[in-house]
């Protein structure tokens, strides 16, 4: 019955109004199948109402749910960045590498077309919180670039975490935590307002790639820098935001490599910014 369920309906039993509509919305929906068509199956297409479908009514809420599935596929493809700079200062790291990273990739974002916003998490200044909340909602995607200090994100970064994403939980970033009243103990975490917005973590680290992904070497055990970096996966997770790959730049004070890393981190850019 799946197979045959669109050739159930002849299109003289459609009354001309519903014909005249889904002639309307055809170019809208024959997009939207054409990018959405290899990632769902059979059964996922009943979430769109046309499953069974049986009557020149379920046409024409199809079309329509088709129209508002393509404006959601066009808002991915949004040119508007933030980049947070998240290093903090020491005196034997003052943040240069984390600004020359934030600055080769406003240079090759700007250059393809982007429109890039900066926010910086260190120098004594603060933030706006309300500013900053804006910033999140104008984005299309966040580049979150610091170093890895003790194996997390560096203390002024997650100050400014607290300030800006605490605030955002009243419906900005999130409603709340997602979970309901009905079933307070199911679905922690799904209360995000930011679907369709992307993320990317990108980071310098002294420690050298080979530490990592090799369960004999003896700090991380075989994780990866993504396995490190999940509290923060999860704070964008949180927002119903979605991934990009993370890059990471590895043994920035001991051996360094920057110019290549530096282009690898501009063929990182190519590929998930075109």
């Amino acid at each position: 019955m799946k197979a045959r369920a669109f050739s159930l309906i002849r299109p003289s039993r459609i009354p001309r109004a519903s014909r005249q509509a889904a002639l309307v919305g055809g170019a809208a929906a024959l997009s939207f199948f054409a990018t959405t068509l290899p990632a769902v199956s059979r059964t996922g297409f009943a979430g769109l109402g046309l499953r069974g479908v049986r009557s020149h009514a379920r046409v024409f809420q199809a079309v329509g749910k088709s129209r508002r599935g393509l404006a959601a596929t066009s808002a991915l493809m949004g040119k508007k960045v933030l980049i947070i700079n998240g290093a903090q200062s020491y005196p034997f790291a003052p943040g240069s590498l984390t600004q020359s990273f934030v600055e080769l990739a406003t240079d090759e974002l700007t250059s393809r077309g982007y429109e890039v916003k900066h926010t910086k998490t260190d120098g004594g200044e603060g933030w706006d919180v309300d500013e900053e909340l804006k910033k999140h909602q104008w984005a299309d995607a966040v580049i979150l670039q610091h170093p890895l200090n003790w194996m997390g994100v560096p203390w002024s970064l997650k100050k400014y975490q607290d300030d800006v994403y605490t605030a955002g939980m009243s419906g900005i970033l999130c409603q709340n935590d997602g979970r309901t009243r009905e079933n307070p103990k199911k679905n922690y975490g799904t209360g995000g307002t930011l679907p369709g917005k992307k993320y990317m973590i990108s980071l310098t680290s002294n420690a050298p790639a080979e530490s990592f992904n090799d369960e004999s070497e003896y700090l991380f055990e075989g994780k990866s820098v993504d396995d490190l970096m999940m509290p923060t996966h999860c704070n964008f997770k949180f927002f119903a935001m979605e991934a990009l790959p993370t890059f990471s730049s590895h043994d920035v004070m001991k051996n360094p490599e920057i110019e290549s890393d530096f282009a690898r981190f501009k063929e990182h850019l190519a590929k998930h910014f075109p």
